[in-house]
C-alpha cells in the first residue's frame, strides 16, 4: 500500500476542516436553523402600489404621445420635450431591473397600445402595434407576440401576409382585440380604395384605362386532394390598374393578403384578353411566375363574376379585341368567369 505524506495528510485535514465542507457535514447531521431575512413591509407595499397603478399610468403617457404624434407639424415641435420625456418615462419602466415590476409594466404597455388605438384605425396603426415605431417598441419587440410559419392554437392575427401568435397571459385578449381593429382599419381601407376606382368593371374589359375597384367575395370550391372535398378561397378588396391592354395590382386588402402580397412583389399583370378565358394561356413562364399569375387571373375573374351577377348586366360590352354584343358580357363574364 501506497503511503500518504504528511504533507498531504494536512492537507486533507485542511480541506476537511473548510467552513465549506463542514456545513455540508452538519446538514447532513441535521438541517441548520438559518435567520432568513424578512421583506420589509414598505417595500412590499411600494411594490404593490405600482401594481396597481402602472396600467393606468402607462395608458396616460401612451396616450399623451399618440394625442402629439397626431397633432399638427407646428403643435408637434412645441410639445417635441415633453415628447421626448414621456418616451423616455416609457422605456424607463420597460427596462426596469426587478424582474416582476418589469414584466408588469411590458403588459401594462402593450395593452396601453391596443387601448389606444383610434375608434377608426388605418393599416398603419395597427402596424404600429405590431411593430413599433422608431423610438417604442410593439408588441414583436417586447415578446408578448411573435412571428411564426405554423399553425399553433396559441391566439394568432394574420396581418400583412404574416402569423402573429400572440404569447402571455392575456393572449387570448389580445389577440381578440387586434383582430377587431384589423377588421375596423380593413373596412376603412375598402372605403378608400373604392373611391379611387375611375373606370368600371365593363370599361375594363372594353380595353379603357384608369383604375378599378373590384370586390373578390370568399368562396368554396370543390377539391378531390382535401380529406373535406372542399377548398376554401379567400377574398377581400382590389384596386388594379390598367393601360387597356394589361392588368396590373395596385392596391389590396382582405383575407387573401398572403397570396395577393405575393403577386405585388412579382409585379404580375395579366392580359385584359385573357379575363375572358376560363384558364389563362401564358407561355414561357417560370413555375412559380405561372402560378402567381394563374391565381391572380382566378381572383380577378372570380370578382368581376361576382359584380356581373349581382348586376346581372345585359349591357352590350365590346371585349378588347372582341364583337360588341350582350352575348359575350353574358356568356364569358357572367357563366364562364365561375372559378373552378
Amino acid at each position: 500500500m501506497k503511503k500518504v505524506k504528511k504533507n498531504d495528510m494536512k492537507t486533507m485535514q485542511e480541506q476537511l476542516s473548510s467552513p465549506e465542507v463542514q456545513a455540508i457535514i452538519e446538514e447532513e447531521v441535521a438541517p441548520v436553523m438559518r435567520t432568513v431575512e424578512k421583506t420589509p413591509d414598505q417595500v412590499v407595499e411600494k411594490k404593490q402600489t405600482y401594481i396597481a397603478n402602472i396600467s393606468e399610468y402607462m395608458t396616460e403617457l401612451v396616450a399623451r404621445v399618440r394625442v402629439i404624434r397626431s397633432s399638427s407639424s407646428e403643435v408637434k415641435q412645441i410639445r417635441f420635450k415633453e415628447e421626448q420625456e414621456i418616451v423616455a418615462e416609457i422605456l424607463r419602466h420597460l427596462g426596469y431591473k426587478d424582474d416582476l415590476l418589469r414584466n408588469r409594466a411590458v403588459h401594462a404597455y402593450a395593452d396601453a397600445i391596443i387601448a389606444t388605438l383610434p375608434s377608426e384605425p388605418k393599416m398603419s396603426d395597427i402596424r404600429r402595434v405590431v411593430d413599433g415605431e422608431s423610438d417604442l417598441p410593439g408588441l414583436l419587440k417586447i415578446k408578448l407576440a411573435a412571428e411564426t410559419d405554423k399553425k399553433s392554437e396559441s391566439p394568432t392575427l394574420k396581418f400583412e401576409g404574416r402569423r402573429i401568435q400572440f404569447n402571455g397571459g392575456q393572449a387570448a385578449k389580445r389577440a381578440y382585440e387586434m383582430r377587431t381593429a384589423l377588421k375596423k382599419a380593413q373596412e376603412v381601407k375598402v372605403a378608400e380604395i373604392r373611391t379611387r376606382g375611375r373606370i368600371t368593371r365593363e370599361e375594363l374589359l372594353t380595353g379603357k384605362s384608369g383604375l378599378v375597384f373590384i370586390d373578390v367575395p370568399n368562396a368554396v370550391v370543390p377539391d378531390g386532394n382535401s380529406e373535406s372535398g372542399k377548398k376554401h378561397l379567400n377574398g377581400g378588396a382590389l384596386l388594379v390598374v390598367t393601360n387597356g391592354k394589361v392588368v396590373r395590382l395596385a392596391e389590396f386588402v382582405g383575407s387573401f393578403e398572403n397570396i395577393m402580397t405575393k403577386i405585388l412583389e412579382a409585379e404580375v399583370f395579366i392580359p385584359v384578353r385573357q379575363l375572358f378565358l376560363e384558364r389563362l394561356a401564358l407561355p414561357e413562364l417560370s413555375p412559380e411566375k405561372y402560378y402567381l399569375c394563374k391565381t391572380f387571373h382566378e381572383i380577378l375573374r372570380r370578382g368581376l363574376a361576382a359584380e356581373f351577377a349581382s348586376q346581372k348586366s345585359t349591357t352590350p360590352v365590346r371585349s378588347a379585341g372582341g364583337p360588341a354584343t350582350a352575348e359575350v358580357v353574358d356568356a364569358n363574364v357572367q357563366f364562364a368567369m365561375t372559378v373552378h
